[in-house]
């Protein structure tokens, strides 16, 4: 009887430590931004956090150290709809330490509901429906030779053929779909439904190396190019206008004929027409990435880092511009960190307006 009293106490004890490991905490009023913050050595460790408009109040969401045994992938989270939502790339840990991702994962706002969907296997960042309760996601299936993901880490065998698409599931009942066809000419990756569900805009990757912002529609009846050396192409609130990140390359000439390839990445912004198209940001040795509108539409978020050695990022900022390019302004920045993404939260009341310009 006392053994079974103190093994009792053992296991509450247990349970007291893992709930005070990651609590649930109210989330703030007001615009919210959430981002992917990577801590490199010695914590090796990765989190969604979100913060607001400044940069400030920052509150830990989901960590690679949740008891709850989800890790994060990916370098974007996606809010559903009514802001009540994080959607992301996670990998899933079994009780025996292996990992099975990565796969579509969701998590609370505040924290609470971690959970992974099994058998998604997102090839890209996942991103939320209109209707708040399907989540679509780029994926493949292996036509001829041999595939498969030992540690999360897809690898592929010489002579492997594969077929890209866009598959949805739902958050309920863990059901999927294709959205797209299967292709094997170009990769599509999702990164915004239009407002009333409509279309969807993707980046389509070519084998050449080349992007381009499209609009798929989902009645069948095809696409719309929307810009060419283009990618993450995200519909404003209201549907009008369009936000992206083009690329620009060029050769520099050097001494003795040798050439540097120089790449840039930077953010536009045009109706979805194809006209008033508006440059946002000339960032010399710099990349951005993922735009997001604030609910408001009046300003966008997005990643911006300097490429370093060996595909590392150094110097990784969150920014904000007015949509007509004025106010350029830096949410948060950190040498000691590693930051990803930049999802505004949906919602009453989340709507940041335009930024004030200083001076």
């Amino acid at each position: 009887m006392i053994r079974r009293v103190l093994r009792l106490g053992l296991v509450l004890a247990i349970a007291l430590a893992v709930s005070a490991t990651f609590s649930v905490a109210a989330v703030p009023d007001g615009p919210r931004l959430a981002i992917i913050r990577f801590f490199p050595y010695p914590k090796s460790l990765t989190e969604i956090a979100t913060v607001n408009a400044v940069g400030g109040a920052i509150q830990t969401v989901a960590t690679d150290e949740d008891p709850r045994t989800v890790g994060i992938a990916g370098s974007h989270p996606a809010f559903s709809p009514d802001g009540s939502l994080i959607a992301f790339a996670g990998f899933p840990v079994e009780a025996g330490g292996e990992e099975e991702g990565p796969v579509v994962s969701v998590v609370g706002a505040d924290g609470a509901g971690l959970r992974a969907l099994r058998g998604t296997f997102p090839e890209g960042e996942p991103i939320f429906a209109p209707d708040g309760h399907t989540i679509a996601f780029a994926t493949l299936k292996v036509i001829s030779g041999h595939f498969e993901r030992p540690g999360g880490a897809a690898q592929a065998s010489n002579g492997v053929r594969v077929a890209w698409g866009i598959r949805s599931v739902d958050i309920e009942d863990g059901s999927q779909r294709m959205v797209t066809p299967w292709r094997r000419d170009a990769v599509l990756v999702p990164s915004s439904y239009s407002p009333d569900g409509s279309t969807l805009a993707v980046t389509a990757w070519n084998f050449k190396g080349s992007t381009r912002a499209v609009a798929v529609r989902l009645d069948g009846s095809g696409s719309t190019l929307l810009a060419k050396k283009a990618e993450a192409p995200v519909y404003s609130p209201d549907g009008s206008r369009i936000a992206f990140i083009r690329v620009h390359v060029h050769l520099k000439h050097l001494r003795h004929h040798r050439k540097r390839r120089i790449v840039r990445k930077d953010l536009y912004v045009m109706r979805v027409d194809g006209s008033g198209l508006t440059r946002l940001t000339r960032s010399p040795r710099r990349f951005e990435e993922w735009p997001s509108w604030d609910p408001s539409g009046e300003r966008i978020a997005f990643s911006s880092y300097r490429p370093g050695h060996f595909g590392l990022r150094a110097d990784t900022s969150v920014m904000q511009v007015n949509a007509d390019g004025t106010c350029l302004t830096k949410v948060l920045a950190s040498r000691h960190q590693s930051l990803k993404g930049a999802a505004w939260q949906p919602g009453p009341g989340r709507g940041a307006g335009p930024i004030g310009c200083r001076g």
